[in-house]
């Protein structure tokens, strides 16, 4: 059986929620086990007991582990991603998935979203189902968010 790891930030984000059900719903019927690590950020001291969030990559980093699927958009939004990056590096020794950021390690492969893709299907969808004729659109991209 494989074992893959998925290193997130944390689950109370919607986007986090839906992408660990597509990757539950894909490795259902295969001979796959998901282990999760929410880590939070890397090395938070924010709370007293942060530190344990971050034990649990170092199982990840164990011979157990087969892959290793990681929300590095995530992590991106609150750390810098070179940091993140050499982070990652402790993983090389394994195929890494990562969501959003291209790690530019060995073995790593990058998953990313066509946005001007996804922005256009949006729109159609509005206006030809839904017949909408004056759509607004509000962006949070000048905050880095």
């Amino acid at each position: 059986m494989k074992k893959i790891g998925v290193l997130l930030p944390t689950f109370t984000i919607e986007y986090c929620y839906d992408i660990l059900e597509g990757i539950y719903s894909y490795f259902k019927d295969k001979n796959v086990q998901v282990i999760i690590a929410q880590t939070k950020c890397p090395h938070s001291t924010e709370c007293i007991f942060d530190y344990q969030h971050w034990a649990s990559v170092e199982y990840l980093k164990s011979k157990d582990i087969d892959a290793i699927i990681v929300f590095s958009g995530v992590y991106c939004s609150t750390l810098d991603e070179e940091a993140f990056k050499k982070i990652m590096q402790g993983f090389k020794d394994k195929p890494i998935i990562s969501i959003a950021a291209n790690l530019g390690i060995r073995n790593s492969y990058t998953i990313k979203l066509n946005c001007n893709k996804v922005y256009e299907d949006i729109v159609s969808h509005l206006k030809n189902v839904h017949h909408c004729q004056r759509i607004a659109f509000m962006s949070a991209s000048a905050t880095g968010s």
